[in-house]
């Protein structure tokens, strides 16, 4: 998925004292906003997967990342059916839900082993329109409760329309949930982060 050179969105620092999250994340085509944590640097040009918005600390050799939070265009709308029964996961994936408006959304854990240990990424598919997107935080597995809450954390600012009906809307529509399964590939495209490419040279 190439990344779309007419998307247009907005970085400031909002300098409070009081959060540890004050980096505003506003993307005028999709039409969301999220506040992310401050004081990591911006890695969405050296990532080999295309994102939105991707934010990070560099290990100190510079060849790949300690910690990684992105978020990326699923390219399409997610329905409601319930992922946790899927069949054929990968044995290193484990089902989550987490609080997002008055939705329970679905996360994907995924622990990795790599050359400097394990490490954990969450998976938050986001169920907003025209386009799903997917927050992915990842670290060492060894801060997994912290990420877990960041990762809630940043889930919880995020606001944007959804396609998704809430309980009221669909006793009053007579509707249900619809919408289109995101694959695998994207589920999972995000758990590789970890390897980025190599940087240029000043």
């Amino acid at each position: 998925m190439k990344m779309n050179k007419s998307i247009v969105c907005s970085l400031s620092l909002l300098f409070c004292s009081t959060s540890l999250f004050g980096l505003d994340y506003a993307n005028q085509e999709l039409g969301f906003k999220a506040t992310l944590p401050d004081g990591l640097q911006n890695l969405s040009k050296v990532m080999r997967v295309p994102s939105l918005v991707s934010i990070g600390k560099l290990n100190k050799s510079k060849t790949g990342v300690d910690k990684l939070i992105s978020i990326q265009d699923l390219g399409g709308s997610i329905g409601r059916d319930d992922l946790s029964h899927i069949t054929g996961k990968p044995a290193n994936t484990t089902f989550e839900k987490a609080t997002w408006k008055t939705f329970q959304v679905d996360v994907f854990k995924i622990i990795e082993r790599t050359g400097t240990g394990a490490q954990v990424t969450f998976n938050a598919q986001v169920p907003l329109k025209p386009h799903a997107i997917q927050l992915s935080v990842c670290g060492s597995a060894s801060d997994e409760i912290e990420l877990r809450k960041e990762m809630q954390t940043i889930l919880g600012s995020i606001e944007g329309p959804s396609n998704w009906l809430t309980s009221q809307e669909r006793i009053s529509r007579g509707a249900s949930g619809f919408g289109m399964l995101i694959a695998w590939g994207c589920v999972l495209v995000i758990a590789v982060a970890f390897g980025i490419r190599k940087l240029k040279r000043a």
